[in-house]
């Protein structure tokens, strides 16, 4: 039986690959034969034959800076993908500046600053809507919560501002795209739960040009709670507007940090396996994201249905994937198929 598994892009889902069970009805032989250095391709009519000679000992062998990779055929290994560049400027509001002040609305060691709408004073950032507060952790008033509240550096912006009501602040930054380009957008909110003042659930609206999402956060535990959101949203012209704001708030803090914006990089699937009676293969998967591997008989007929037990959600990980192989039909397509 000849098994052939290839990879190629798939307009619209992240992998294709197809498994080949055919000509087992057939018989081929070879007749002659010669054991030779190099290796090619072999054909006649409809049948091609490719073949090379392997090695006894298979492996890598290091001599000061040179090696010398021996063995049979094996699956080329490139460059681990470079990480994309970061479109956001300041996306952790930190007071690169230096323009940061205290007051003058609240003077002493508050730890805060107010800003009003059309504040361009943090670096990287417009003020929306309304006045928000920009905080400093390192501060011990009682206007924002003190202490170690963020992991992503010493400042983070509270969009409900002084005056905690609707409608509340958002920031803005304006960023460099190229149509059609997906791109992978990430945020963080944060909540005290052991305090009233600041106890979630709180909500934003994340904006990519004319695309918007709303975003929920409900927290559990005590003391500060952060999640991080991500969100992918497909670019139309040069440049986007990023906007973050502010929608709801049980109490008197919607705590805003860690804004992230670059290009979706493509996922790279490792190369299928056969073992035993199924095909594995594993995939690094983005956060919060759902795969499903979905498989059909043919490449352009036919409905793509979903292979039983694997739908994953992930929290970044790598998804290791194994899928029974049909012994009933001489070909099946695979694609995964990922989700928010």
């Amino acid at each position: 039986m000849k098994t052939k598994i290839a990879v190629s892009a798939f307009v619209g889902y992240l992998f294709l690959f197809a498994l080949s069970l055919g000509l087992r009805a057939q018989s081929y032989s070879v007749d002659s034969y010669t054991v030779a250095g190099g290796g090619g391709t072999s054909s006649a009519g409809t049948i091609g034959l490719t073949g090379t000679i392997g090695q006894p000992y298979a492996g890598v062998m290091n001599a000061g800076t040179s090696a010398v990779s021996s063995g049979f055929w094996g699956c080329l290994a490139t460059d681990p993908p470079t990480d994309p560049q970061e479109l956001i400027v300041n996306g952790s509001f930190e007071n690169v500046g230096g323009t940061f002040v205290l007051g003058p609305a609240f003077p002493g060691p508050n730890g805060v600053m107010l800003l009003p709408p059309g504040s361009t004073t943090i670096p990287g950032w417009t003020v929306l809507n309304a006045a928000l507060l920009w905080g400093n952790i390192d501060g011990n008033g009682s206007v924002l919560p003190s202490g170690a509240g963020t992991p992503f550096g010493h400042f983070y912006v509270d969009l409900t501002g002084l005056l905690d009501t609707l409608p509340f602040a958002g920031v803005t930054q304006t960023i460099t795209t190229t149509p059609n380009q997906t791109y992978q957008l990430s945020f963080a909110l944060g909540t005290v739960e052991n305090d009233y003042r600041w106890r979630g659930p709180v909500s934003v609206t994340v904006s990519a040009g004319s695309t918007s999402n709303v975003f929920t956060y409900t927290p559990s535990g005590t003391d500060w709670q952060w999640r991080t959101f991500n969100w992918s949203f497909t670019a139309v012209s040069a440049s986007t507007p990023i906007t973050l704001t502010g929608t709801s708030a049980a109490a008197n803090l919607i705590a805003l940090d860690n804004v992230s914006v670059s290009a979706a990089a493509a996922l790279l699937i490792s190369p299928p396996r056969i073992i035993g009676q199924a095909l594995t293969f594993s995939i690094p998967a983005n956060l919060a994201s759902s795969y499903v591997i979905e498989s059909r008989a043919q490449l352009t007929t036919g409905q793509w249905a979903p292979a039983a037990g694997t739908t994953s959600t992930t929290t970044g990980t790598i998804i290791q994937v194994t899928v029974p192989m049909p012994v009933d039909q001489p070909q099946q397509l695979y694609r995964v198929k990922a989700s928010r």
